[in-house]
């Protein structure tokens, strides 16, 4: 029988939500890691995702260098705001799981956490190919970025 299905025969559908709810952190703390290891490579390479770039009509050296900086300052507040939320949904993970435990048979707790584990690694493997690939993006534009302002500059 599927793990879901004996849990809502045998313990009703409150088991079931706090099951489900459990699950749900996991997942969440999975993508959550992924978009802070994705973030932390842009810091470290001096990548600025598409999201964070900012435009200015006027063009000069130092306006470029004044909006480099605030991208910078965007992408830090962008890290330290996704170590807060993986912060609190570690907490609500740990909260959720204890919650598994009180509600559930031991047996069925374990199982639980087993589907829980393979649930959380397959996510943060889907997550992890789609953040390779939009890094590779990033890096692919960014390089034939500064390519163009490198024969730019020599012209």
């Amino acid at each position: 029988m599927h793990l879901f299905s004996e849990i809502k025969s045998k313990y009703g559908r409150e088991a079931v939500k706090v099951v489900r709810d459990f699950e749900a952190g996991a997942k969440k703390i999975s993508r959550f890691r992924n978009h802070l290891v994705l973030s932390l490579r842009c810091k470290q390479i001096g990548i600025r995702p598409p999201s964070l770039k900012l435009r200015c009509p006027v063009i000069s050296k130092r306006t470029k260098t004044v909006i480099r900086n605030n991208e910078q300052c965007l992408l830090n507040e962008r890290i330290r705001v996704i170590n807060g939320k993986l912060i609190a949904l570690r907490a609500h993970y740990s909260r959720a799981a204890n919650s598994v435990k009180c509600v559930l048979r031991e047996d069925l707790a374990e199982a639980v956490f087993t589907h829980m584990n393979n649930i959380q690694e397959t996510e943060f493997k889907k997550t992890k190919d789609r953040h390779k690939k939009k890094f590779e993006r990033l890096f692919g534009s960014e390089e034939e970025a500064r390519g163009l302002n490198q024969r730019s500059h020599h012209r």
